[in-house]
């Protein structure tokens, strides 16, 4: 019994202990319900930056991705700033640069704002114009492909400008050249400029007038080979090339009525090479002398003066659209004297001009013609060599009779010609190719 009581009171004291135990627990830190903190709803944002308003505090615009809403955000004393990840300041925040960025409260205030760089836009078309600074682009306008829009670029010294696969300057950049271009930020800086190569415009004729400036050829009007068009007036520049002969020669060699051969890119078109056939004097007139050397020519029959063409060792003769000797000249043909500026009285060539005349036979005598020809009577002499023609066959003078229409060729005479020694006569007028000839031709 003496045990159980022993027992009990050992229990009894640990129990005591404990309750001290806890109790001195208690006193320390009682214990008292769980705090709540309050929480903030954050607001993220994604876009681009379209306004930055210097302040206390500092704001700025973002017009968000995808949406046609503009938010308003300011730059607290806490608001963490990055540039493409990195630390930066407030003055990272650019117009046109791209954004995300974590706000709160109201009005928005920046936590976190992360600057991902310039927003970068492609586009392609044909330049409209070019802005220049003395001398130098510094900015152009663009035809955007498949749209009536045109965008207006600015070029600075950072820009890239590229033609068939390498580094060129900005001037290739012309109006009417085709581009591909990456630019960045609000207006818009070229960064990168591709210039398609343009297709060059040829244009051939005779030179009609040089524009100069202070003594300098600047443009040439030609006229081009088809009458029909309208003159084509071409810039030159200090880059232009010219060629003579297959020689490189100046802008000198370049005279009125010269051949060329222009070939010119941009609008208004610029010449890049320039090809001249020397310009020449062309005189026509009747034969009043000729020799192996030289032959003198009366160009007016209203006027007794003279021409005399001294006659190149390289001289050629035409007649008929044949190449003919010089004994095809005769007295008294109308000739056509070609010679280059160079040396105006060294003619190079001598074209026999033909006449035709058109009419019906009056009177057949063995082979000679009488023929009423623009109300007029003419005699029409044929010899052995005469080539007769009927409905583009091989004919012969036995064709021929009082009333039949026909048109006789031969060496062209003064004027009126009252007589002619026929090379080639057309009978009838089906299938007549002597109808398409006509007089100095």
């Amino acid at each position: 019994m003496k045990r159980i009581w022993q027992a009990l009171a050992g229990s009894l004291s640990a129990l005591t202990l404990a309750v001290v135990s806890l109790g001195g627990v208690a006193s320390a830190a009682p214990l008292r319900p769980a705090e709540h903190r309050a929480t903030h709803v954050l607001t993220r944002v994604s876009g681009v930056i379209t306004a930055v308003n210097a302040g206390s505090p500092e704001t700025f615009t973002v017009l968000e991705n995808h949406s046609t809403a503009s938010v308003s955000v300011a730059v607290g004393a806490n608001t963490v700033v990055l540039s493409q990840g990195s630390p930066a300041t407030a003055a990272a925040l650019v117009v046109g640069d791209r954004v995300t960025l974590a706000a709160n409260g109201s009005p928005l205030t920046a936590t976190m704002v992360d600057v991902l760089g310039p927003v970068v836009v492609h586009l392609s078309g044909t330049v409209t114009s070019v802005a220049t600074t003395s001398g130098a682009a510094s900015g152009f306008s663009v035809l955007v492909d498949g749209s009536h829009a045109t965008v207006a670029l600015a070029v600075t010294s950072q820009t890239i400008f590229r033609q068939a696969g390498v580094v060129v300057t900005a001037s290739v950049l012309l109006q009417g050249s085709h581009v591909n271009v990456v630019a960045v930020g609000s207006p818009l800086s070229a960064s990168l400029v591709t210039v398609t190569p343009p297709k060059p415009t040829v244009i051939e004729g005779a030179v009609s007038s040089v524009v100069s400036s202070n003594g300098t050829p600047t443009q040439v009007v030609i006229q081009p080979a088809d009458l029909a068009m309208t003159p084509v007036t071409v810039a030159l520049s200090s880059s232009t090339a010219y060629e003579m002969g297959g020689q490189t020669v100046t802008v000198s060699s370049l005279q009125v009525n010269s051949r060329v051969t222009v070939t010119a890119l941009g609008s208004p078109l610029t010449a890049t090479r320039v090809r001249i056939s020397a310009a020449r004097v062309v005189e026509a007139g009747i034969v009043t002398a000729s020799s192996t050397s030289a032959i003198t020519v009366q160009p007016s029959m209203s006027n007794p003066a003279t021409e005399t063409f001294n006659l190149a060792s390289t001289v050629t003769y035409h007649e008929g659209g044949r190449v003919v000797t010089s004994a095809a000249v005769g007295i008294g043909d109308v000739v056509m004297m070609s010679a280059p500026a160079q040396s105006p009285a060294m003619a190079t060539d001598v074209r026999i001009l033909n006449t035709a005349l058109i009419g019906r036979v009056t009177s057949v005598n063995a082979g000679v013609l009488s023929v009423w020809s623009h109300n007029r009577s003419v005699t029409i002499t044929t010899t052995s060599s005469t080539l007769f023609w009927k409905a583009e066959h091989h004919s012969s003078l036995a064709d021929i009779h009082v009333g039949t229409f026909l048109v006789a060729v031969g060496p062209a005479t003064p004027l009126s010609p009252s007589a002619m020694t026929a090379q080639k006569v057309f009978i009838g007028r089906d299938d007549n190719p002597g109808l398409q000839h006509w007089r100095w031709h």
